[in-house]
């Protein structure tokens, strides 16, 4: 059942992306694309310009390649000086050159985060103001290079990140409310592993 489900897809996805009729093509001689599951957990600083400084950042990404297209969710950890956020991703992948010791890739992660910053909370336990964070939008185009190793990987990915940040503050009991917009732009450096 799934096999044909996979086929009546790769027919579908051949006649939309390549304009070829899949279905003239006779069922013995066409092959189905591999299915393989892969991860990687990847570490490493960001670097922000202005002001200048070193954060850090760890993602963990879990999904399906086929062929030289993968797509995954990414869930991490981000840490900037004064605040911590946690996004969740889509990762999309493209292999653009690949050899047997080596493989170069696009990737794009976009999604939401969850933020916090640790030093507002211990404000907020005081009880003079409330604070709510809100995290907005994250955006990671990178490149990369993954070295296999067996059935592991090495991953080297450079790229991209910005993330967004709504800070509401409310003192005096509400009455008086500010909202703060928040960006993180940083260039990210990653190095880590993960099975193919």
């Amino acid at each position: 059942m799934l096999r044909k489900i996979i086929a009546s897809l790769t027919a579908a996805c051949s006649f939309i992306l390549l304009g070829v009729d899949a279905h003239a093509v006779e069922a013995d001689t066409m092959k189905l694309p591999r299915v393989r599951y892969f991860n990687q957990l990847l570490a490493g600083p960001m670097i922000a310009k202005e002001p200048f400084g070193l954060s850090a950042s760890t993602t963990l990404v879990q999904g399906v390649r086929i062929g030289p297209f993968s797509a995954g969710v990414g869930l991490g950890i981000d840490a900037y000086r004064e605040w911590q956020t946690i996004p969740v991703s889509t990762v999309l992948t493209l292999d653009v050159a690949t050899s047997d010791k080596l493989a170069f890739y696009l990737q794009m992660a976009i999604g939401r985060s969850s933020a916090r910053n640790p030093a507002l909370d211990d404000l907020a336990d005081q009880g003079w103001a409330r604070f709510h964070f809100d995290g907005r939008g994250m955006f990671n185009p990178a490149l990369g290079f993954r070295i296999p190793a067996g059935n592991w990987r090495l991953y080297m990915v450079a790229g991209y990140k910005s993330q967004r940040v709504i800070l509401t503050e409310k003192y005096n009991g509400g009455h008086y409310t500010e909202v703060k917009d928040y960006k993180f732009e940083r260039f990210c450096l990653q190095i880590g592993f993960g099975i193919n």
